[in-house]
């Protein structure tokens, strides 16, 4: 178990992008089993660069291959799981430049990942935080957890996913007022909206994890 940890963290630095890790990684739970990432950028509160996507898809690849890990958890370092993508970022690309870089069919890549996977949000969970949540098996948050797609407040969408997942989690009706205003769901709307299967705090998250596994891989 030790030298297999080893072998993965060893792979894990190799693929360290230059710019520095925004995804820390560790081994958690009694039986080593649970690889737990972080989102860990809490001055930007967790924003989604490109480059972060990036390195969630290399972290997910490298784990996938690690036959100790049983389940996958997702969170965010600070107050905010993540504020949703780098918008600076992404002011200064042309209509080629994105075409070029197809977002879908890279964040489409997130929800491929074989292994369960649970998104653990604590704090903001904001557009494309809350469209990576959706890609996953199953979505809790902590009392303080505020989902929301605000795309509409600066004049586009939803555009990896949220306008077809979200319909699916709560309905046609609601999506639709979520999606077109940008309001927000508090951890009990959320649950109430059956957003997040449940609420948990961020130091209950492992144990929440053990127990998924245990009843249900």
């Amino acid at each position: 178990m030790v030298r297999a940890q080893m072998m993965l963290f060893k792979r894990l630095f190799s693929l360290a992008p230059k710019y520095g890790s925004k995804i820390s990684l560790e081994i958690v739970g009694k039986d080593s089993n649970i690889a737990l990432l972080k989102l860990n950028d809490p001055r930007t509160l967790n924003k989604l660069s490109s480059y972060v996507i990036e390195e969630l898809i290399q972290k997910l690849g490298v784990v996938e291959k690690d036959k100790s890990i049983q389940l996958v958890m997702l969170t965010g370092n600070g107050r905010a799981f993540s504020q949703g993508a780098d918008i600076l970022e992404m002011v200064h690309y042309t209509y080629e430049d994105v075409k070029k870089m197809d977002f879908p069919k890279a964040w489409y890549a997130i929800s491929q990942f074989k292994k369960p996977k649970i998104s653990a949000v604590n704090g903001f969970c904001f557009g494309g935080g809350f469209e990576i949540s959706m890609m996953f098996d199953a979505i809790i948050g902590s009392k303080k957890a505020v989902f929301s797609l605000p795309e509409i407040k600066i004049g586009t969408i939803p555009g990896c996913g949220g306008t077809q997942r979200l319909p699916r989690l709560v309905g046609k009706s609601l999506a639709m007022e979520l999606i077109l205003t940008g309001d927000r769901l508090s951890a009990t709307e959320a649950l109430e909206a059956k957003v997040i299967s449940k609420i948990v705090e961020p130091e209950d998250f492992i144990a929440f994890g053990e127990s998924y596994i245990q009843n249900n891989i």
